[in-house]
């Protein structure tokens, strides 16, 4: 799916259990937010931490990989 390197497929298996999209925030989801000039709505992605000092580019990989908004939740 991702062209990753192999370096990246591995630091990312050595801290990341799992992820979900664990929801949708917009106006059709909690109807009291209006929506924004830029942004209509985000998702929540939880992440599964294997260990507690992670390496961040993990995070920042993510982002440049998802093309959506996101929050992360780890």
């Amino acid at each position: 799916m991702f062209n990753l390197k192999a370096v990246e497929r591995d630091r990312f298996d050595a801290d990341i259990s799992r992820m979900a999209l664990v929801a949708r925030v917009s106006t059709a989801t909690v109807p009291a937010l209006t929506k924004g000039k830029e942004i209509e709505g985000f998702y929540v992605l939880q992440v599964v931490l294997k260990r507690k000092d992670y390496d961040s580019k993990n995070i920042l990989m993510l982002q440049k990989l998802i093309p959506q908004k996101l929050i992360f939740v780890l």
